[in-house]
């Protein structure tokens, strides 16, 4: 078995080719995946995926998902978002619906984190919730997600 060494420049432009390459595809196929990209490309970058998996607990209280002071997500139930963000920087993501629930995650380079938007019921009120998932529960929620829209 090779193992493949590459350089940070040559992993970067790989990332961001593969980047592209699913982009378009999740495009062509009318997925609502979607890709936002950020403006710096050169820095070291690595990915948050969020979503709000397909008709759970709560799945009609909709919010919107900011990184830090933007708006990079608003859930609904049985989507997903991709967001690239510079890594070795710590994040906040938060919501607001009326008290505002944060989830703060240091974000490491090269790495790709899955954050599952969800539903916490508090007395009669829904509040939003967030979860770092595993890459292998998140991966099995997303093609779920990704069959239910087809």
């Amino acid at each position: 078995m090779k193992i493949l060494m590459l350089s940070q420049k040559s992993t970067m432009s790989l990332i961001i080719t593969l980047s592209i390459f699913l982009f378009l595809i999740n495009t062509a196929a009318g997925s609502s995946f979607k890709l936002h990209q950020s403006a710096d490309s050169a820095v070291s970058t690595s990915t948050i995926i969020l979503y709000h998996p397909a008709k759970s607990f709560g799945s009609d209280f909709y919010y919107n998902v900011y990184l830090n002071d933007s708006i990079v997500y608003s859930t609904e139930w049985g989507t997903a978002d991709t967001v690239s963000v510079k890594a070795s920087k710590e994040y906040i993501i938060r919501a607001k619906t009326g008290r505002k629930e944060t989830f703060p995650i240091q974000i490491e380079k090269g790495k790709t984190y899955y954050i599952r938007c969800g539903t916490k019921r508090h007395f009669l009120i829904s509040r939003p919730s967030f979860e770092l998932v595993e890459k292998d529960v998140a991966e099995k929620e997303l093609i779920k997600i990704k069959n239910s829209k087809d």
